[in-house]
């Protein structure tokens, strides 16, 4: 008869507070982690690489000039979301140079090679 009463309850409501708390964090940690790879609808490195090379083999200087602005926007917002990361900068340098040949009307080697200080349409 007194086998079923216990002299001290255990309280397992602590036990389950910890287990919840435990598996909730076992699974925002590689959330926040890798936060960047789930954000998949924002600006990658290979969707503005593929800008920049898209905009490179564009022969009209207006839609080139155009298509190097958005290139460069999209640096912009991936350099703010990706503040430590250097392909941010290195992107961000690739797609202004670039734009600044386009500007210029000529290529870098006719400018340092070739010496050739007015081949600027300015």
């Amino acid at each position: 008869m007194y086998y079923r009463y216990k002299s001290k309850k255990r309280s397992n409501q602590k036990i389950k507070v910890l287990g919840i708390v435990f598996a909730a964090a076992v699974v925002l940690y590689p959330v926040y982690h890798f936060r960047d790879h789930l954000q998949f609808w924002k600006y990658s490195y290979n969707k503005i690489v593929s800008q920049v090379y898209s905009a490179e083999t564009i022969s009209d200087k207006a839609a080139k000039k155009a298509a190097f602005l958005k290139a460069i926007t999209m640096c912009n917002d991936y350099e703010e979301n990706h503040p430590f990361s250097s392909e941010a900068y290195y992107l961000e340098s690739r797609a202004d140079f670039l734009m600044g040949e386009t500007d210029s009307g000529a290529d870098f080697t006719s400018f340092v090679v070739d010496n050739k200080k007015n081949s600027s349409d300015r």
